[in-house]
């Protein structure tokens, strides 16, 4: 047989239902709904999987490109046979390229018609550019084409369970050629029947074969579709056949039922006629074009007809309003038990807040009692001294006159001093300056942060680790670490910058620590020598690696532990001096200073963990002895030591959220958030500052809202890209990569469970890497998943994976993973809140959805498509420009150039 070439474009290739199917792009039915749906004739597929068991045999009789062969092979399975007949020659190649598409080995193709007797037939070649019904063709005719014809009896068949024959008119033709193993064998048969002259003769010979016969007539739409599209270009279309199954073997078919589609016992013509105008194409498709239709008449009423259609389409209509209204309800349910859960839980926290409350009151209670045990006794000592003064009183009386003797002696000389010319002379200097550092008091006064203004909310303030504050008594004592405290005279250094934060920059794993490591980075670029005061919460202190690694990177850091130790490597030496005098000595109790003896606000224990006296001590200190230009902090909780400091000193807060418009933006997604704030509290912790960096322009526009009156500029986050160009990842690796915040392990357990089942069931070989400490929450045995924890190249990671998520569906601030990707030149797929703060330019090379669904086939998509790392390679260069330090730090380098400006000419 000569090979056939296909034109090029003549045909397109898709992921079907049934599995890769290749099909004639000119074909306006079958060819049209596999591009449109996904699938043909599922309906009837659906009807004869009733039929076809595992390691069945079936005969596909016209069998086309393939679209029941496809469905048959996956019924009957791997033990099973199909034998697929098809003679035109480009059909038949296209059916032979889909089954080896699928590797389908149970699947045995004939290049042959099939009828009554062995022979041959000139068939017509297919016109493949035309927009013509190739699966509706006929065979014979003049053609040029031969084509071999065979029997059903010649396959010498060991087995035969169904039959499907689809020949166009000559169905009964195929089923005499096969009487004797249809007796032999009994298969249920189905022949398709588009006019009444062929289906009376078909119905004939299964007749004589002891068959019984029924109509099946099924809706050529189905609503279920693969790619499930709800536009119906079918309109109330339905296709015809007759289902046959052995006399007494009624039951199998009387025991079925579907939305989709009828049965019609056919026990005479007028029943098959009856059956087929069921099919409401039949009038046009085949009645009109008779001679008897052409003298005139009326069968079925054109006008009743459109009537029917428009009222079924108004019914799908309001059945899909439906539809979306109970979607809509189910959505406002779910919300509703989220706020009701979101409710208990914060009346089991008001619950556990009255009873601390109550211990305190108790505990208040006791100290009273043993206050006035102590007044008591007091008292009685006091009575004791009375009584011993009164013995002495002559001998006290005599004291008080000669007191009052010296008394009047001195001022006799305090009046003669007065009448002096040397006091009238300076009197008038000394009021001067006494009425300056008066106004310069309440000038400090009026600008000094009192905690003790702060409000208690009903917010939920559980869940942050406490640190008591230092006791009476408690000492500093001051340790080296790394390459300890220098000594000597510091020579040419440059301004000194205190820099505050509760992690540590070194090795950053979670997204505030690469921002503090990045901020940092770009100051020492300024030639500003950083001091790190790193103040770690309850828990979280490093350990020895980490704080070596520390020291390597910064050669200035002290380590506040919070039981009176300074951990301390200091190479200015200045610096070190004043951390020497510090050993030994007292911690300051700052309480009356900052007016905080009597004050029960709720964030007075949150602000002193953050901010403890220890820390305040060291700030004070190093401010009075190295006058640094710029004091920079991490959050508004840790500006308590802010009014303590002097005016001079440029104080700088580095937000990273707003805590007081964080909660909105996660609880309604069931996450909860300790450090939750009104916004006047947020706006009270920050007033003392100078200027406030906003990590992202929304979040800049909600700290303006609070009215703190202090400057606000906008620093995201720079992000290098690596130096190695990217290549071609050949294997359908994802890459998350993620810390343990309850927004990430919220994201990650949601995407196992609706989009990675879907992304697995298109493509079997996906695989997924999950970076961080957010891959706890894997059980191990997802299937294609693997927690590789923390990595030390996390680039080789990025280079290793097609595609990269982040399924986290709230969050605030800036994604810096989101970042990362981009700066790794990896397409991202990610919710809208992913896009946050992200600039419009670089926001372009994300995937953003609104669905698991289409989380799914986002990533689906990209994994099928090598080419889209080589999009992000080609806009490398302006990914770069977007990413880099002198792009995202502009405005800060403004801001602390001008304050040098100031401070050197001061």
């Amino acid at each position: 047989m000569a090979e056939t070439m296909f034109i090029d474009g003549s045909t397109e290739t898709i992921q079907g239902r049934h599995g890769t199917i290749s099909f004639f792009s000119t074909d306006p039915v079958i060819g049209l709904a596999l591009r449109r749906y996904g699938e043909w004739a599922e309906n009837e597929l659906q009807f004869f999987a009733n039929f076809i068991p595992e390691g069945a045999t079936v005969l596909d009789i016209g069998g086309f490109i393939g679209t029941h062969a496809l469905a048959f092979a996956r019924m009957v399975g791997p033990t099973g046979t199909v034998h697929s007949f098809e003679p035109q020659p480009l059909s038949f190649e296209l059916l032979s390229s889909n089954v080896a598409a699928n590797a389908l080995n149970q699947v045995v193709l004939h290049r042959a018609a099939v009828g009554d007797e062995i022979g041959e037939l000139a068939i017509e070649p297919l016109a493949v550019g035309s927009e013509t019904n190739f699966g509706g063709l006929t065979v014979g005719g003049d053609g040029t084409d031969r084509v071999a014809v065979k029997t059903i009896d010649t396959l010498g068949l060991q087995a035969c369970d169904f039959i499907k024959c689809d020949v166009e008119g000559m169905e009964h033709l195929v089923l005499r050629g096969g009487a004797s193993t249809i007796r032999a064998f009994k298969p249920v048969i189905y022949s398709e029947a588009n006019s009444l002259d062929s289906a009376v003769k078909t119905a004939e010979t299964l007749r004589q074969l002891g068959y019984s016969i029924y109509g099946h007539v099924v809706d050529a739409f189905n609503p279920d579709n693969l790619f499930a599209v709800t536009d119906n270009i079918f309109g109330c279309a339905r296709e015809f056949g007759l289902i046959a199954v052995a006399t007494g073997e009624e039951s199998r078919l009387e025991s079925l039922s579907s939305p989709y589609w009828e049965l019609y016992p056919i026990d005479n013509v007028d029943d098959l006629a009856y059956a087929m105008m069921q099919k409401h194409q039949y009038f046009d498709e085949v009645l009109r074009s008779g001679r008897a239709a052409a003298v005139g008449g009326r069968v079925i009423s054109g006008p009743d007809y459109k009537a029917i259609e428009n009222e079924l389409a108004e019914i799908r209509r309001q059945a899909q309003d439906m539809h979306e209204q109970l979607l809509g309800e189910r959505q406002d349910l779910v919300h509703s038990r989220a706020k009701a859960n979101a409710l208990e839980e914060n009346s089991r926290v008001l619950a556990d807040d009255l009873l601390a409350v109550q211990r305190g009151f108790e505990n208040e209670l006791a100290r009273s009692r043993a206050k006035a045990d102590l007044l008591e006794e007091k008292n009685r000592g006091l009575a004791e001294d009375l009584l011993a003064v009164r013995r002495n009183e002559a001998e006290l009386q005599q004291q008080l006159q000669a007191s009052d003797t010296k008394a009047a002696q001195l001022n006799n000389q305090l009046q003669r001093i007065f009448k002096s010319k040397i006091f009238r002379l300076f009197k008038r200097f000394i009021e001067k300056e006494m009425r300056f550092r008066e106004r310069r008091r309440r000038r400090r006064e009026k600008k000094k942060l009192r905690l003790n203004d702060i409000r208690s909310p009903d917010v939920n303030s559980k869940g942050i680790p406490i640190a008591p504050p230092a006791r009476p008594g408690d000492h500093l004592s001051v340790k080296d670490i790394g390459r300890g405290l220098a000594s000597g005279e510091t020579r040419g250094r440059g301004p000194v910058m205190l820099y505050v934060t509760h992690v540590s920059p070194s090795a950053p794993r979670a997204g505030n620590e690469y921002r503090i490591a990045r901020v940092l980075k770009f100051i020492k670029g300024m030639g500003i020598e950083p001091i790190v005061l790193l103040v770690p919460l309850p828990g979280e202190e490093p350990d020895a690696h980490l704080l070596d690694k520390l020291c390597v990177e910064f050669e200035n850091v002290v380590l506040v532990d919070r039981v009176g130790s300074l951990k301390c490597q200091l190479q200015l030496s200045d610096a070190s001096d004043v951390l020497r005098k510090l050993d030994g000595r007292a911690i300051t109790d700052y309480s009356d200073k900052l007016g905080e003896r009597n004050s029960t606000s709720r964030l007075l224990p949150i602000v002193r963990t953050f901010s403890p006296d220890l820390l305040i001590d060291v700030m004070t200190e190093l401010e009075r002895e190295l006058s640094p230009f710029c004091v920079m902090v991490n959050y508004g909780f840790m500006t308590r030591s802010f009014p303590l400091l002097s005016s001079k000193t440029f104080k700088v807060v580095d937000t990273h959220d707003v805590f007081s418009t964080k909660a909105r933006k996660v609880t309604r997604f069931g996450i909860e958030d300790a450090l939750t704030l009104t916004a006047s509290e947020e706006a009270t912790l920050l007033r003392s500052a100078d200027l406030l960096l906003a990590i992202q322009p929304d979040e800049a526009r909600e700290l303006e809202d609070l009215g703190s009156g202090v400057d606000i500029i906008t620093v995201g986050v720079d992000m290098p890209v690596p130096p190695v160009e990217p290549s071609p990842v050949l294997a359908p690796r994802i890459l998350m990569v993620a810390s343990s915040n309850d927004m990430n392990c919220k994201g990650l357990r949601d995407f196992i469970r609706f989009a990675w089942p879907l992304i697995r069931e298109t493509v079997p070989e996906a695989e997924l890497d999950v970076v961080g400490s957010v891959g706890r929450e894997l059980t191990g045995h997802e299937p294609g998943v693997r927690a590789l924890g923390f990595v030390d190249d996390l680039a080789a990671a990025y280079l290793g994976s097609r595609v990269v998520i982040n399924p986290a569906v709230a969050g605030t601030g800036l994604k810096i993973k989101t970042l990362e990707a981009l700066g790794h030149l990896r397409p991202i797929v990610l919710w809208p809140s992913g896009l946050d703060g992200l600039h419009p330019d670089l926001a372009q090379y994300c995937v953003c959805v609104n669905d698991w669904y289409q989380y799914a086939q986002a990533v689906i998509t990209l994994l099928q498509d090598p080419a889209s790392v080589q999009g992000l390679s080609a806009a490398r260069e302006e990914i770069t420009h977007l990413l880099s330090e002198e792009f995202t730090y502009s405005e800060l380098k403004q801001v602390l150039e001008a304050r040098l400006a100031t401070k050197g000419s001061e």
